[in-house]
This record gives structure tokens, sequence and C-alpha cells, in this order.
């Protein structure tokens, strides 16, 4: 079973120009929200990411 942890690291690893071709190509709504809500959470952790590493927080 994968850990929330390991789940996180794979996905902050994504690239960001891919997630987005998936949610044009999405056949249903519901994927493309999936996908749309992946993007969110990889962008509102390389802002937590950036900031840190600025304020060294």
């Amino acid at each position: 079973m994968t850990s929330i942890k390991e789940f996180e690291k794979v996905m902050y690893s994504l690239n960001i120009d891919e997630i987005d071709k998936k949610i044009n190509q999405a056949k249903t709504p519901e994927n493309a929200e999936f996908w749309a809500d992946i993007l969110d959470k990889i962008m509102q952790h390389n802002q937590k990411k950036t900031i840190n590493e600025k304020f060294k927080i």
C-alpha cells in the first residue's frame, strides 16, 4: 500500500505541462476536474516551497 507521503512525492514531481494536456484532453468533466485539482495542489506546493526558500522559514 502506498503511503500519503509517497503519493505526494510522486504527485509533486509530475510535469505541469503534461497535466495541463490531460485537462484539455479529458473525456469527462469529472476527469478534467480531477486533473485540475492535482494541478492546483502542485501549484500550491510549489508556491509554498518558493516562499519557504526565499524567507528560510
